[in-house]
């Protein structure tokens, strides 16, 4: 139905945090792309669902937050960006990716209720609801530690003391982008378990572009 290339590309969301700490660059676009394919398979597949359709649209902004971020990295790469503009830069890029995240997966989850309710799976509908309310904590800890860290340093809010709640806040922001991005994942995953077409429930499984890429993950540990 295109859970499974839905679920390859939240995985790429994982650069996003990984971005601020400047292990690898921001690469999360190549996952936009896989995640574009996978809702427009479940827009043609889920004609009548409102969230899906909402989410592609939502994965535009999210798709633009992505391709700044890689363009802010590559400038970093190259010297381009002084600490100034980083200082400025960091904060607000991470606050806009928080708003892009919580738009698309607030309507992929609500695309993902709808569907468990006409499937009658209730308690993958819980869990999705379960998990907005975790997003939106998210987004709640990225804009404090956008609007602390912008305060700081431009604010002339320089005490100790707000300089070691502003170094929490982000922390915690960091931990919890990383907590919601793996429990977003375990509820795709589970969608892509349970949740089939119509008239499919008896038919032979069939590998798609996931399996493929689990099954070639197997055989290169080896």
């Amino acid at each position: 139905m295109g859970f499974g290339l839905l679920f390859v590309g939240y995985f790429f969301l994982i650069f996003f945090p990984l971005s601020r700490v400047d292990i690898l660059p921001n690469i999360a676009l190549i996952g936009c792309v896989f995640m574009l394919m996978g809702l427009r398979r479940l827009t043609r597949f889920c004609a009548g669902n409102r969230g899906f359709k909402l989410a592609l649209t939502a994965l535009i902004i999210l798709s633009a937050a992505a391709f700044g971020a890689l363009m802010i990295d590559i400038a970093g790469i190259d010297g381009m960006l002084n600490d100034n503009i980083n200082s400025i830069l960091v904060p607000v890029t991470n606050a806009v990716y928080a708003l892009a995240i919580t738009a698309f997966t607030t309507a992929l989850f609500v695309g993902i209720y709808r569907l468990s309710i006409e499937v009658e799976l209730p308690k993958l509908a819980r869990r999705s609801v379960l998990m907005l309310s975790a997003t939106a904590v998210h987004l709640i800890a990225e804009l404090a530690a956008a609007v602390c860290s912008l305060l700081h340093t431009f604010g002339g809010i320089t005490s100790e003391g707000f300089t070691i709640v502003t170094g929490y806040i982000g922390i915690f922001a960091f931990l919890l982008a990383y907590i919601t991005l793996f429990l977003n994942l375990s509820l795709i995953f589970t969608c892509y378990i349970r949740i089939c077409l119509e008239g499919d429930e008896d038919m032979p499984y069939r590998e798609d572009i996931f399996d493929k890429i689990v099954a070639w993950t197997k055989r290169n540990k080896k």
